[in-house]
């Protein structure tokens, strides 16, 4: 298979989140031209580019569920939404969103969102991670192991 084929392939899937058979297909269909591609799929498959779908349904059931831990230094409010009030008023429901409230809490975390991290923080975390994986690595390969098993736990 052309090299070129395969980085469009690659490109065309990071963009539209469709199967190597199906990106690999859409591009054929247009000569291997990206932007065709890019063209058809968003009209045949009437999706934006930004990834976003043209019939998103605004979820207008679901339950809000707050949690306060026993000494009252921690809590959680947690805000679930589904299609139809059936799923919202079922016992089942209520449980996993208490049960997921719980995690939240039991993880600590430090930051509501991916956009409130400090980026000092983050940087001192990496910092110290890698001289953590520099004490204990073996080898280089071992380090950048260690170092990524580091990040992802």
């Amino acid at each position: 298979m052309d090299k070129n084929l395969l980085l469009n392939i690659q490109n065309f899937r990071k963009l539209t989140n469709l199967s190597l058979k199906e990106c690999k297909d859409i591009l054929t269909k247009n000569d291997l031209n990206f932007k065709k591609a890019l063209d058809y799929y968003s009209n045949e498959y009437r999706i934006s580019l930004s990834g976003l779908s043209d019939n998103i349904k605004v979820c207008e059931n679901g339950m809000t569920f707050s949690y306060v831990h026993h000494n009252y230094k921690l809590g959680v409010i947690l805000n679930v939404m589904c299609n139809t009030d059936f799923v919202s008023k079922n016992e089942l429901f209520y449980e996993l969103i208490k049960n997921l409230s719980i995690h939240i809490a039991s993880t600590s975390p430090l930051f509501l969102n991916l956009y409130s991290i400090n980026c000092d923080l983050l940087l001192k975390k990496r910092r110290h991670f890698f001289n953590e994986a520099r004490r204990t690595a073996r080898s280089k390969k071992d380090l950048t192991s260690i170092f990524q098993s580091y990040l992802h736990s």
